[in-house]
This record gives C-alpha cells, sequence and structure tokens, in this order.
C-alpha cells in the first residue's frame, strides 16, 4: 500500500465541513473522533455508517482507544475502504 493510495481513500477535516465532504465523497465510513459526541454528525452520511472513537476530548488520549482508531482505519484502507474522518 503506498501512501498515494491512503491519501485517495482517507479524508481529514473539521467538523463544520465534515457533512459537505460526506455528501461529496460518498465514503464507505464517516469516522468521528469527537469524544463529547453523543450521536453522529447531522447530514454526514456514509454507505456503511458512522464510527466513533473518543480521541478528541481536550486532554490526554487513552492509548487503547487511539489503537482501536488506528487500526479501524487501517482495516479499511487495506480493504480498499474510503472514509471521512472528523
Amino acid at each position: 500500500m503506498t501512501a498515494g493510495h491512503v491519501f485517495e481513500k482517507l479524508f481529514l477535516c473539521g467538523e463544520t465541513e465534515a457533512a459537505e465532504a460526506a455528501q461529496q465523497m460518498s465514503p464507505d465510513y464517516v469516522i468521528d473522533l469527537r469524544a463529547e459526541a453523543e450521536q453522529p454528525l447531522q447530514g454526514a452520511v456514509s454507505k456503511e455508517g458512522t464510527v466513533s472513537f473518543a480521541l478528541i476530548n481536550g486532554g490526554p488520549t487513552p492509548l487503547d482507544e487511539m489503537k482501536r482508531a488506528i487500526a479501524f482505519t487501517a482495516e479499511a484502507v487495506k480493504n480498499n475502504k474510503s472514509a471521512v474522518l472528523h
């Protein structure tokens, strides 16, 4: 897998851009990294749904949560899936 392949499959943006990016890209997943998120971001639609990881919380990120997020994202790219991360 090349860096180019990774960059073709993943799009990283802020919360305010996520819905528009998802509508334009039609990704397989929306990966929500906000710890405070109680529900998926409205309008950020994907083919296989939203997956949430509590990483951005204004404090230290638990290592196990970061590992889960990395493993999920890496597996998605490995399986030729696309994702919008916010």
